[in-house]
């Protein structure tokens, strides 16, 4: 999805540590709800499960002075974006764990400023 990034490898505390962090999800500012859709099965066999989902994700940056803990905070800015999603499963040692996840195409409206500015000068990259 951004060229830049090439392939990434990570543990899943890793994952986690990186995407929640405060670069990324964890903006405290930001408000989000990721949505999946229509998974198709592109391919099932005995050691490997290929799927594909629709995405839809909307973020909104919560106004400055305002208790972000609060969910009556309010929402000066939102922004959605809508892509797919290709994940890989693999069964390794008789369990299924993610091997791959390949994320598609992106159409995001709104107001990009809401991510922070490392997240949007990658997401602008790729218009």
């Amino acid at each position: 999805m951004v060229p830049a990034w090439g392939s990434q490898s990570f543990t899943a505390d890793g994952f986690v540590e990186e995407w929640l962090g405060p670069k990324h999800l964890g903006v405290k500012a930001l408000a989000t709800q990721h949505l999946l859709g229509i998974s198709y099965f592109k391919s099932v066999t005995e050691e490997e499960i290929v799927v594909e989902w629709q995405q839809m994700a909307s973020h909104g940056r919560r106004v400055d002075g305002e208790d972000f803990a609060s969910p009556m905070c309010k929402i000066g800015e939102t922004s959605d974006g809508r892509s797919w999603m290709q994940q890989t499963f693999a069964k390794v040692e008789g369990a299924w764990k993610v091997r791959v996840i390949r994320p598609g195409s992106c159409i995001i409206r709104g107001i990009l400023d809401i991510l922070g500015d490392p997240m949007k000068e990658r997401i602008r990259g790729r218009r």
